[in-house]
């Protein structure tokens, strides 16, 4: 039960695009066989006939989608670009955010030294 929850709180907290490889337990550079084995493992601990807990279900499906993008050289290599392009656009994203927070920051200790 507790990996149907790790399972299931994985996809939840990656927002839009679902993080594969934190799903499956594996490292993005893992060859295909790990790939392979930790799917089976996983599948066997979720999979509804085998345990009828809630969420087991739910996390079996995020698995084996997992697995079904991961063990095709095609989807794993446009998830990988795709991974990348979020990467570099959250960093971005992320420095103009603090530029943003800094420059109102320096905005108000300004306007209220302007008023003492």
């Amino acid at each position: 039960m507790v990996t149907a929850f790790e399972t299931i709180t994985t996809s939840a907290s990656s927002g839009d695009t679902p993080e594969w490889y934190k799903i499956l337990k594996v490292e993005p550079f893992s060859h295909f066989d790990t790939v392979k084995q930790q799917y089976r493992k996983l599948a066997l601990v979720l999979h509804p006939d085998k345990n009828p807990y809630a969420g087991c279900e739910e996390g079996f499906k995020l698995v084996k989608e997992a697995y079904e993008v991961l063990e095709d050289k095609v989807r794993r290599s446009e998830y990988d670009k795709l991974r990348i392009r979020i990467a570099s656009c959250g960093e971005t994203t992320t420095f103009s955010t603090v530029c943003w927070v800094v420059g109102r920051c320096i905005s108000l200790i300004g306007s209220i030294w302007g008023r003492v």
